[in-house]
């Protein structure tokens, strides 16, 4: 992305040793299922550090490695190291072959994976599909991902699969909920189900690590994809020698009109566009040569003007020709300059966008209550049947009684988070706190060599300010 926007040769050239390096031992490791450290804080990739080296991590892992290959490639033979390009241009279509021996290799990929996959032109357009269809990108209480770090690949994923609107409707879920509860800058973490919990200038929800950071520039990423998708503006040759300017217009989301700049080497490309209009309105730098796309998917153009000429005319000088797919009609080789071009769409040709109805939530499971009353005091209310208390009579011991029906009760422990406790009525630091848990009347204990901050699903009490 830094050469892409910058076209720093110079200090990029410097960077690939450095580069080379690391993409050397990402291969040496790929497809070996190696110790991850970090993916994001959804549940889907691993609950932060519970359990980063999971499945989902481990293939969308090996689709960054792939991504990083064909990118890399790209960007050595724009640097004019030929050898490179082609090493890694060949090492990417031999992996994907390799991986696409197996016809099933993606129906273990999640939502997360499959982004990946995706965004590194792994799939083709019959298995793109499939992924989306089935793992959940359409489905509103699935696609929201935990951290809108990982959304932004999520949404830049929809976007290359062509499907914009759904693209637009996620990129509403996971940010727009936070502008509505209050938010100024970007937050680190966001569920769609905090907007039925909180208020606007609420406390967030606290986060697994007990807080919530409410400035957090990693989740900064939709930024960049309105600047790309929407707005339309993209570097196609590092440092923006040439760019498209593509807006997006919808019916579906009311986006008729646009305006908005970007800042490049040579200077700002600014851009005005009004689809009902007829008005398309670019400005940009010497250095830089721009194709402009006027959306037809809302309906045909039937006329273009060029600075006031008519693209039938003769004496135009701003652009090489014309094209047009079914999306765009394309004015290609446009000059640095002041330019205003004006177009006739035809409404009574309205072109259909691909679009979905919107799934609605669902779960299985019915709510009974919310019990705010019982605090620690849950011995002759839960826990009949049976209880595990994770680290309660010390930082290493258990205390469980289980039923006969669940033999064992195995959890993963993370290294390095110190030694976590539950609050106990017994201990004198927290033995007035309403939430300490009563010791159970009759239990056995099993111990456990190392700490763990998690709790189990078979668990019947926890240190929250509610049992449940």
């Amino acid at each position: 992305d830094y050469f892409a926007y910058t076209g720093d040769f110079v200090t990029v050239a410097g960077y690939i040793d450095n580069v080379v390096s690391k993409l050397s031992h990402a291969l040496s490791i790929y497809g070996t299922n190696p110790s991850l450290g970090f993916y994001g804080h959804d549940v889907r990739v691993g609950t932060t550090f519970e359990d980063p080296s999971c499945v989902e991590n481990q293939n969308a892992y090996k689709m960054l490695v792939l991504r990083l290959c064909l990118e890399v490639s790209t960007m050595m033979g724009q640097l004019n190291r030929t050898d490179l390009m082609s090493k890694y241009n060949s090492t990417y279509h031999m992996l994907v072959a390799d991986l696409k021996a197996d016809s099933n290799w993606y129906k273990t990929y999640g939502i997360h994976a499959s982004a990946d996959a995706i965004n590194a032109q792994v799939p083709d357009d019959d298995e793109a599909s499939i992924m989306i269809n089935s793992t959940g990108f359409l489905v509103p209480s699935q696609r929201v991902s935990y951290a809108p770090f990982n959304q932004f690949f999520i949404v830049s994923a929809l976007a290359k699969a062509n499907k914009i609107e759904e693209a637009m409707t996620a990129v509403l879920d996971a940010w727009y909920g936070p502008i509505s509860l209050g938010a100024t800058t970007f937050w680190e973490v966001y569920s769609t189900e905090w907007l039925n919990l909180m208020g606007p200038n609420d406390p967030p929800i606290n986060g697994q690590n007990g807080y919530t950071s409410m400035c957090h520039p990693w989740a900064g990423g939709v930024t960049k994809f309105l600047t790309e998708y929407m707005l339309g503006i993209r570097p196609t040759q590092p440092g923006f020698i040439s760019y498209d300017i593509l807006p997006f217009v919808s019916k579906q989301h009311n986006i008729y009109k646009l305006k908005g700049e970007v800042q490049t080497p040579h200077g700002k490309i600014t851009m005005k566009y009004d689809h009902y209009a007829g008005y398309f309105h670019v400005q940009s730098p010497l250095g830089c040569v721009g194709r402009l796309g006027l959306p037809r998917y809302l309906g045909d153009i039937d006329q273009i003007f060029i600075d006031g000429f008519s693209v039938s005319e003769e004496g135009l000088l701003s652009f090489s020709k014309i094209t047009k797919d079914d999306r765009y009609v394309y004015i290609e080789g446009l000059k640095p300059g002041d330019h205003v071009i004006s177009f006739v769409h035809s409404e009574d040709k309205i072109r259909s966008i691909p679009t979905h109805d919107q799934a609605q939530s669902s779960y299985a499971g019915e709510f009974l209550y919310n019990d705010t009353t019982t605090q620690g005091n849950w011995l002759g209310k839960y826990g009949k049947s049976g209880y595990y208390l994770f680290r309660y009579n010390s930082s290493t011991a258990d205390t469980a009684q289980l039923p006969s029906y669940i033999s064992s009760v195995n959890y993963f422990t993370p290294s390095g988070v110190g030694n976590p406790r539950f609050l106990q009525d017994t201990n004198a630091n927290v033995s007035s706190d309403p939430r300490a848990l009563q010791p159970p009347s009759s239990s056995s204990s099993s111990s456990s060599s190392s700490s763990s901050s998690s709790s189990s699903s078979s668990s019947s009490s926890s240190s929250s300010s509610s049992s449940s």
